[in-house]
């Protein structure tokens, strides 16, 4: 279980996931608050993360509910830029991909290619 020690909705500048056994802290990107309680979806830099899951979704105590993976696994990929209209969450890829979030999941839907 991770728990995100600053308050991203406050800041939305910079935050520090904690696991059970080490700290990880982050700059964050960009991030949106979702209506209703939902929570956020926060766009970690990659570099400070160590791993390709640099998008997540928090609820409203900082709890990670997912994180999500970059839709092609044999190569090394990231998260880089988020938009949210409302309704629907996109995200685009360090390899060019455009993606769709599932908000409930995380699960990624490749839209398109844009390089």
């Amino acid at each position: 279980m991770f728990k995100v020690e600053a308050d991203v909705r406050l800041h939305g500048i910079a935050g520090t996931l904690r696991n059970d056994e080490a700290l990880m802290s982050g700059r964050v990107l960009n991030h949106v608050d979702l209506p209703k309680n939902g929570g956020s979806i926060v766009l970690y830099d990659w570099s400070d993360m160590g791993d390709s899951y640099n998008l997540v979704r928090l609820d409203l105590e900082g709890n990670i509910l997912w994180k999500a993976a970059p839709p092609i696994k044999s190569v090394p990929d990231c998260f880089t830029e988020i938009s949210w209209d409302g309704k629907d969450l996109i995200a685009n890829t360090w390899s060019c991909y455009r993606i769709g979030v599932d908000l409930q999941s995380g699960a990624t839907t490749v839209l398109e290619f844009i390089k």
